[in-house]
């Protein structure tokens, strides 16, 4: 059976031998409140290629799985029901459930940001008895599991936070209307015009007053808001976003001069931005584009 439409789903079963080992959470308000009050600790976090003959049948972890898919499609099955993955899919898989994965063109590459983790209640791992969910089209939370695995990568305990950003995210979408107890949220559209403003207008140097405006929401407003949403406060997302598009200008123009480069994205200044370059990539613009030549 396939199910339709495009909308995130919460699905599944739950094997009956493992689910005594989680703590039951009953519903999208007990999964958002023991977001804020649990502890997550971030087991796996990072890009990951997979083999041509990817893929398991009746696989059971006893971590929260949690995904974006970047390159090709695989077909997951829950319970019965199987859902089609292209890439820009988020998919989430509770602890204890049973799944199986296949790729839906073995032979292409397949790649995907991959993490597991698991969420701790008074000290007991728990999670949505038999969930799993997954999002077509989420591009939008590139950012987010980016910086997720720069943190875990370097060690920053921003990792857990930025996982926690997504599951927001993720799980909000379920009920988009209901009462944000948590605080003010970025909802999809704005997110996006969020992310293509950006994009768009990379070579310019602008203010996060610029993005408030283009959602439509007061500064004060959007600037909490988007740091609900996205874990960080609007200019350093702008400075990392602009940083990360230079390093892949460096890696895509490698004749191009860096001080070049760095004017495309606005900055007069080039020790200003070798100094932001370093602070966010960990490396001076030279060493990485040495490194990914």
């Amino acid at each position: 059976m396939d199910a339709e439409g495009d909308d995130l789903h919460s699905m599944g079963v739950i094997s009956q031998h493992d689910r005594a080992a989680f703590k039951p959470l009953h519903g999208l308000d007990d999964w958002q409140s023991a977001l804020d009050r649990g502890q997550i600790e971030v087991c796996t976090c990072g890009p990951h290629t997979v083999d041509p003959d990817f893929g398991f049948t009746d696989r059971v972890m006893d971590e929260h799985i949690l995904n974006l898919i970047v390159d090709g499609a695989m077909t997951v099955t829950v319970g019965g029901v199987r859902r089609h993955l292209p890439a820009g899919s988020v998919i989430w898989i509770g602890p204890g459930t049973a799944h199986d994965f296949q790729l839906s063109s073995p032979g292409r590459v397949f790649s995907m940001i991959n993490t597991r983790w698991r969420l701790l209640l008074d000290h007991q791992p728990c999670t949505l008895p038999g969930a799993w969910a997954c999002a077509l089209d989420r591009w939008d939370m590139r950012p987010l599991f980016d910086m997720m695995v720069d943190d875990h990568q370097r060690r920053r305990p921003n990792a857990a936070a930025r996982m926690r950003r997504i599951l927001y995210l993720l799980h909000g979408d379920l009920d988009d209307d209901r009462p944000a107890a948590q605080g003010p949220v970025l909802n999809r559209s704005r997110r996006q015009a969020v992310i293509d403003y950006m994009h768009l207008h990379a070579h310019r140097r602008f203010s996060p007053a610029t993005l408030a405006h283009i959602t439509g929401l007061s500064s004060d407003y959007f600037r909490r808001a988007f740091h609900r949403t996205f874990g960080c406060s609007p200019g350093s997302w702008i400075v990392r976003e602009r940083i990360h598009l230079a390093a892949q200008r460096l890696i895509e123009a490698p004749l191009r001069p860096i001080g070049t480069i760095a004017t495309d994205f606005g900055y007069d200044d080039i020790y200003l931005f070798s100094r932001q370059f370093k602070t966010v990539m960990g490396q001076a613009p030279s060493r990485w584009r040495r490194l990914h030549a």
